[in-house]
């Protein structure tokens, strides 16, 4: 049963430190500790619980803390708050100390729309299902973005991924970057259990370097997005390891191994080009699907135990036939250069 732990001033000072104790704490799960600032209805500066703020606060002990010219009070009161279904905007102020990790706790969404500038940013989902991160509108520079759950990992025994699965905000991606711009940064994702572990929609981006391990489905899923990637690194996805569609990428250099589907798949009138590839231990290499276009002129492709290396096709009537260019290139294997019809 969750439980609500509130150390706070008055409230026309508007700020409150909350505790969130959801679940049983035999399972491991942590209570997390965040203020909240009332006149804005944000959660910032948001962590780990310690059991000496708790106990302190439970049994009335606790002095005054000074936080931005408030001073907190502790008190104990029961919960009725519901976190079901919860969205929760949350501040810069929430992103400034890179010691401490960023708790999404369970059947929430936290929602970021400020800008990241030169920030390591820390974040774990407390249920790998129902916890969510959401970027909207973000300028995101020089800064590293790590998310991880503790979703557990089995190879797959077939090449189905399933039912697509979303939220209520009908986000597919345990962290999701929407109709922002993003420079020179990196994200990690680590046994996150969603659609997409990672997905970005309508996103600019360049010198953009991705790595995600252990992903439920999809690990990356790029929609309506222009991207330059530095590095694209998977393993370990029941699903896709790349998804792209309706957009324009480039990648410098690929390396994907252990998907379930697809290394890299290309739809919707999408256009990819890389220099370097490594795909291994995968179904299909690559797909390249309804009027999307690959560029291997200037690529290096290298595979390794794949069933098709290369697949070429329509999924979708309303597309036109996709298309390959450089497909004789010096630097793909000999097995690749005879696109293979598909699904």
């Amino acid at each position: 049963i969750p439980v609500t732990l509130l150390g706070e001033a008055h409230k026309n000072e508007g700020l409150v430190k909350t505790f969130f104790i959801n679940g049983d704490a035999s399972q491991g799960v942590r209570p997390i500790t965040c203020y909240y600032l009332i006149q804005n209805k944000q959660f910032v500066d948001c962590g780990e619980a310690t059991f000496k703020e708790i106990r302190g606060s439970m049994a009335g002990r606790k002095k005054s803390k000074p936080f931005n010219g408030y001073k907190l009070y502790s008190i104990f009161l029961p919960n009725n708050l519901k976190t079901k279904g919860k969205t929760v905007v949350i501040g810069s102020e929430a992103l400034t100390d890179s010691k401490k990790v960023l708790h999404v706790p369970r059947n929430t969404t936290f929602v970021f729309n400020k800008n990241l500038i030169g920030k390591h940013l820390k974040i774990f989902l407390s249920s790998p299902k129902s916890s969510r991160i959401l970027f909207l509108g973000s300028t995101i520079k020089d800064s590293t973005i790590e998310v991880s759950g503790n979703y557990v990992y089995e190879q797959p025994t077939s090449t189905d991924g399933g039912a697509i699965r979303y939220d209520r905000n009908h986000l597919t991606g345990c962290v999701t970057f929407t109709d922002s711009k993003i420079m020179n940064s990196s994200i990690e994702a680590n046994s996150l259990d969603c659609e997409d572990s990672v997905n970005l929609l309508r996103v600019d981006a360049e010198q953009l370097s991705v790595k995600i391990t252990n992903a439920s489905s999809d690990a990356l899923d790029a929609d309506a997005s222009t991207v330059s990637f530095l590095d694209v690194k998977v393993r370990n996805a029941l699903n896709d390891c790349l998804d792209l569609s309706y957009g324009s990428y480039t990648i410098e250099n690929i390396d994907v191994s252990y998907c379930g589907d697809k290394g890299v798949s290309i739809g919707e009138r999408s256009k990819l080009s890389f220099e370097n590839a490594s795909i291994q231990n995968s179904d299909v290499g690559i797909a390249v699907k309804d009027s999307s276009e690959l560029d291997l002129n200037n690529a290096s492709l290298k595979v390794g135990d794949l069933r098709i290396c290369i697949a070429v096709y329509n999924k979708k009537q309303e597309f036109d036939q996709p298309k390959i260019h450089g497909v004789g290139s010096k630097n793909i294997p000999i097995d690749c250069k005879i696109p293979f019809g598909g699904q």
